[in-house]
């Protein structure tokens, strides 16, 4: 563009930073926002995202989060889209504090909660066997209408998994949701899921309803 006398805009740079994404060439990435800098052109929303998935990719999720939070010097909003994106990035290296971090600045931001981003939350609490967290979650989940999904019910079992009492009442509520929308609930037991429960209603001397699951 440039040898034709046309100057690139944000969409150009967005289009290219993209293509050094999928290329795995994360250097480039920031090379060019900083020449976007130099060159006084005004970032779009999406180069944001793409910085923030390559530093994603990179387990430098710090560095990502630092870059959600430099949208607003560019009176860019923080959205879904931006939490979902750090919030992949936390399965890949589990961190609890930078994890904490990132919760408090979607609540900052003000962000609105979806049912991705809290079955996200809760998968990344429960890898970090963070029950009380994952309860937390679960409840707000169901104070804000999101339906609790099979991903949810999944991701808390195996957190409690340690605990039979919380993942029998965990499967009871499952249990009774489903029942309340008449089978139509999208929430089936895997048997991963299933082996937990069992074993939960058997280490608390409840033969009967383990043998019914």
């Amino acid at each position: 563009m440039k040898r034709v006398g046309m100057k690139p805009d944000a969409s150009c740079y967005a289009y290219l930073m993209q293509a050094y994404r999928h290329a795995d060439k994360f250097k480039e990435v920031e090379l060019l926002f900083e020449e976007m800098e130099l060159n006084r052109i005004h970032p779009i929303e999406s180069i944001f995202g793409i910085r923030i998935a390559c530093f994603a990719k990179q387990k430098d999720l710090s560095s990502a989060l630092r870059v959600a939070q430099c949208m607003k010097n560019y009176h860019l909003q923080p959205n879904e889209h931006i939490a979902t994106l750090l919030l992949s990035g936390v399965k890949e290296t589990l961190n609890l504090e930078i994890l904490n971090a990132i919760l408090d600045f979607i609540k900052k931001e003000k962000i609105k909660f979806n049912q991705i981003i809290y079955n996200s939350l809760i998968h990344c609490y429960s890898i970090l066997k963070d029950s009380s967290k994952v309860e937390e979650l679960l409840q707000e989940m169901k104070e804000a209408g999101f339906e609790r999904d099979q991903f949810s019910w999944s991701s808390a079992i195996s957190c409690f998994s340690s605990s039979p009492s919380l993942v029998v009442s965990a499967y009871e509520e499952m249990m009774k949701e489903k029942e309340e929308k008449e089978g139509d609930g999208e929430t089936h037991l895997t048997s991963s899921m299933c082996d937990t429960v069992v074993s939960s209603y058997l280490s608390l001397g409840d033969h009967r309803n383990a043998f019914e699951v």
